[in-house]
Formats: C-alpha cells, sequence, structure tokens
C-alpha cells in the first residue's frame, strides 16, 4: 500500500491522492485525514464522478489507490 509520512506519521494515503473503494467504483480525491482510534484511519474524499453528494467522510480500510 501507499505510505505517506508527514511529521513521522505514517499514513495511507496522502492528501491530493486519487482513491476508489474497494466494493464499487468511487474515484475520489483525499481532502483530509485523521485517526479514528481503533477504527484506524478516516479520510475526507470529493467524488470526481457525477453525482449528488460529492463529499464524503470514509474509513481507510475501505479505500484503494486508484
Amino acid at each position: 500500500m501507499n505510505q505517506a509520512t508527514v511529521n513521522n506519521e505514517t499514513w495511507q494515503f496522502e492528501i491530493g491522492a486519487t482513491v476508489t473503494h474497494r466494493d464499487q467504483p468511487m474515484l475520489s480525491e483525499v481532502l483530509y485525514r485523521a485517526r479514528a482510534g481503533k477504527h484506524g484511519e478516516v479520510y475526507g474524499v470529493r467524488r470526481l464522478d457525477d453525482c449528488e453528494v460529492r463529499n464524503l467522510t470514509i474509513l481507510g480500510d475501505v479505500l484503494l489507490p486508484a
């Protein structure tokens, strides 16, 4: 997996990276990220396709590099 280091922290995805959902196509750009305790990493993404809801917050475990 893609690893990014910021302030000595390792993240699954960099801000600005293009990602998709593991279960369905959802081409998106990472806008922000945060730690979520036992849930791991949470990413704020903006979908790049034509859809009604473009900004989502998603657990990092279900995201893949696009």
